[in-house]
């Protein structure tokens, strides 16, 4: 029975706990912040784009806006329009200057603190127009401070407990206005009723918002992070161009390699260690080696097949070919032997490998609809099983064939002649190491 990949799926794991996490939609009912370290930075990067733009579109309709009231003031309040006219070109030329800066990342990133500053300054203004003008009708600009109220704690996601005190002050301060002009008590009271039901009114439209907008932004980042994490353990089992072509609605994974190279392992002395270890040591031996071996296999860009019980089969050259494939191959195999020999160090375990080498033809292909599996099948498969049963502990055994091929590049003792079922007398070889690097010639001097 092929054992886990327990390195490759220990990598897998944070993306699995991070999603646990998200799918537990830890809310801070009052604030309406994650309580998850980093995941309420996320989300306000998230969302960034989208604040930015909605400031954007205000501001411009704000510009606009200003300038109607231009011609609504020599109506509404003549006794003061050039003041008030003076305001609202300064509010117009505010509104153009932050909407430029809102396209500078550090003012951007600023958003929300823009615009509730705004809409103070917005507020401020319509109360003090109303402050400067004693036409009767300049009570009628209170009108604006229940749309600004609904802007501040609705349309820009600024944070509630920020929002609702800052709604708190305008409504008081238009209180206060409206009393030093001596209208009506009744009408006082009654713009007051109004904002605060506004102010009311937009607290639980804001607070509804925000808490939907962000469990549908946890959703979907749920939902990526699984979609991810399904890719990476199906990477985990087929290569990267493989899983592309199932995704990619693929039935039959099947191709002919007229040259690759194929390498097994086995664990020697493994089974006896078996009978006398307890079974949770066992596997975290075997997770280690396993684990060391994959790393092997990363860093020679090799593909690993599978594990069988304690026996680990890699490839070269599929399923993309590389004219380094075969020595890439030899250089793993040495590199597999001398983590083991570490390993067996580390641990004081009686244990050693044994390693077949072989090149020529394979099938490769993904069998199984439930557990895919990308298995190689041929002759070559064949031989290079029998090169590592029929080997030494301790010793790369190789063909006739890759000792012809690398025999420039690596050094090898003859093993002399070996029957393998199938193919009778062949000559076989044990790779040994790999040659030094010949130093460069020195160039005369000038």
């Amino acid at each position: 029975m092929a054992q886990p990949d327990a390195g490759r799926d220990a990598e897998a794991a944070p993306v699995s706990d991070l999603a646990r996490a998200f799918a537990g939609f830890e809310i801070d009912p009052l604030t309406l912040r994650f309580r998850q370290s980093g995941i309420e930075a996320q989300y306000d990067a998230a969302v960034l784009p989208q604040r930015v733009l909605t400031l954007r579109i205000c501001l411009a309709l704000g510009i606009v806006g200003q300038f109607g009231f231009v011609l609504l003031d020599r109506w509404v309040v003549p006794d003061a329009a050039g003041i008030v006219q003076a305001i609202r070109f300064a509010l117009a030329l505010g509104f153009a200057a932050t909407f430029a800066a809102s396209f500078l990342r550090p003012v951007a990133e600023h958003v929300q603190a823009i615009a509730c500053f705004g809409l103070l300054v917005c507020a401020g203004a319509v109360l003090l127009i109303v402050q400067l003008s004693a036409a009767p009708n300049a009570a009628q600009y209170i009108g604006e401070i229940p749309l600004l109220i609904t802007a501040l704690l609705v349309i820009f996601g600024i944070k509630l407990y920020v929002a609702v005190p800052c709604a708190l002050l305008i409504v008081l301060a238009a209180g206060l206005v409206l009393w030093r002009l001596d209208h009506a008590a009744g009408f006082v009271l009654a713009q007051l009723g109004l904002m605060l039901a506004f102010l009311a009114l937009g607290a639980a439209g804001g607070y509804m918002s925000e808490y939907f907008r962000r469990r549908a932004w946890m959703s979907d980042r749920t939902t990526l992070l699984e979609r991810e994490r399904s890719e990476r353990l199906l990477l985990n089992i087929l290569p990267e161009s493989i899983a592309a072509r199932i995704k990619g609605g693929a039935d039959t994974i099947a191709d002919r390699f007229d040259f690759a190279g194929v390498l097994f392992a086995d664990i020697v002395g493994f089974t006896v260690l078996a009978d006398s270890t307890p079974p949770e040591r066992l596997v975290r031996i075997l997770d280690r080696i396993f684990s060391g071996f994959d790393q092997v296999v990363d860093e020679f860009r090799l593909e690993k097949i599978k594990t069988i019980g304690d026996a680990y089969m890699v490839a070269a050259g599929l399923p993309e070919n590389r004219p380094d494939n075969l020595i890439m191959l030899a250089r793993a195999a040495l590199r597999m032997q001398a983590v083991l020999h570490e390993l067996r160090a580390a641990l004081g375990i009686p244990i050693d490998i044994r390693i077949g080498l072989h090149a020529g033809p394979v099938v490769a292909g993904v069998i199984g609809r439930r557990k895919f599996l990308y298995d190689l099948w041929g002759d070559s498969v064949n031989i290079a099983s029998r090169l590592e049963s029929h080997g030494e502990p301790g010793k790369v055994h190789v063909s006739d064939v890759v000792r012809t091929m690398l025999r420039d590049k690596f050094e090898f003792e003859a093993r002399g002649r070996v029957h393998l079922k199938g193919k009778g007398e062949i000559d076989t070889f044990f790779l040994t190491r790999e040659r030094a690097a010949e130093p460069a010639a020195l160039k005369p001097a000038m």
